[in-house]
């Protein structure tokens, strides 16, 4: 449908200003139609009328590409900021990431240090002892020994 402007308005989806007299192009969603016919904005041009000066078929076509162009910058102005949000995100996870490993590492590295501590201690309480330390070649003499020494 073709709509005629009879207050002035500006389109939400190009931010293009319309005066009394222009013809909404590019049309307009039929929801946002309706609100600014109901707004007393616009109002429906029979489909019989003539085409009005400035917006022929050709001039049609450049404002639907000037419009479409519009709301392709702005969807390319929207992914850019998302994959910039993306790239921090990443960044910080990553950092956090490193974080971790570095946590793991330190806490793998002690666990191996103490293995090995106890290995050595088990290793020197199960190994054999010299033949003077067998049967407690540290302890004081009995009294039997000690009587026969005197």
């Amino acid at each position: 449908m073709r709509y005629l402007v009879i207050a002035g308005c500006v389109d939400v989806r190009s931010g293009k200003e319309f005066a009394v007299g222009d013809e909404f192009l590019p049309e307009p969603e039929e929801d946002q139609a309706e609100r600014l016919i109901a707004a007393r904005c616009l109002r429906v041009i029979p489909s019989d009328a003539p085409v009005l000066p400035g917006t022929g078929s050709a001039d049609r076509k450049i404002v639907e590409l000037e419009a479409e162009n519009a709301r392709l910058a702005d969807a390319n102005e929207e992914l850019r900021g998302r994959v910039t949000q993306l790239a921090i995100d990443a960044g910080a996870a990553q950092s956090a990431a490193a974080r971790r490993i570095a946590e793991l590492t330190d806490a793998h590295d002690a666990a191996q240090a103490r293995v090995e501590n106890l290995l050595a201690d088990l290793a020197a309480a199960t190994a054999p002892k010299p033949e003077g330390e067998q049967d407690g070649g540290d302890a004081p003499p009995s009294k039997a020994s000690a009587k026969s020494k005197a």
